[in-house]
């Protein structure tokens, strides 16, 4: 609760959050939508991303400084965001955290489909 809070959340919203937790437990971590693969921090290049055994732990926030993943994906990420706060963009991972929770204003990313 104290990491939530700390991170910008609205206890008011906690009464909803457990109201849903069954829900949130069963959606997906990652989408795949055309040649993006979204993702919260990052994806563990060692581990194919449609491995039965693929948990939310995989998801590492410690790939998202990694060099190219291999995957065909551009991997689109939040989670850790640069002293600038700028959205970073590579060739094989766009960093869609600005620091939202810091600074008070969300990101928003344009994507071409193809």
């Amino acid at each position: 609760m104290e990491l939530w809070l700390g991170n910008g959340a609205n206890s008011d919203l906690l009464p909803l959050t457990r109201e849903r937790q069954a829900w949130f437990e069963q959606l997906p971590y990652t989408a795949i939508r055309g040649r993006y693969l979204f993702v919260h921090a990052g994806v563990r290049p060692d581990i194919r991303l449609e491995h039965p055994g693929h948990r939310r732990s995989d998801l590492d926030p410690a790939a998202v400084s990694e060099p190219a993943h291999g995957l065909p994906y551009t991997v689109v990420h939040g989670h850790t965001f640069r002293n600038d706060f700028k959205v970073t963009r590579l060739q094989h991972r766009i960093g869609i955290d600005t620091g939202a929770y810091l600074i008070g204003v969300l990101t928003c990313l344009s994507l071409s489909p193809n």
